[in-house]
């Protein structure tokens, strides 16, 4: 997948609503980033590397908070969650099945 097709592809999951807030009060125009393939830590498999889609940040002025994830492979969003030290890699908390239940479960 490139880079606009996984932009549509959520834009698609999103539908109309737009104005959906989560409880971290994200708000999906400004939260929405361009997709960019990016490298994280998964606990799930001895802290490796996977690398997954970034399209959204909890707050993308300073890159902090939680992100979503989209696996091409896997075909799902998951959660990505800061790194407990400034300079440590985001860790990947795991997948949550499509945007809006990722989205909302954030």
């Amino acid at each position: 997948m490139t880079s606009e097709e996984v932009r549509q592809f959520v834009e698609h999951q999103i539908g109309g609503l737009w104005n959906l807030r989560n409880d971290h009060n994200c708000d999906l125009k400004k939260c929405l980033v361009i997709p960019e393939k990016k490298r994280y830590l998964d606990p799930h498999n001895e802290y490796q590397g996977i690398e997954f889609w970034l399209v959204l940040e909890e707050d993308p002025e300073t890159r902090n908070g939680y992100k979503i994830i989209y696996d091409e492979k896997e075909g799902m969003f998951g959660l990505v969650a800061p790194g407990a030290e400034k300079d440590r890699c985001p860790i990947f908390i795991g997948y949550y099945g499509d945007f809006l239940e990722t989205y909302m479960g954030m």
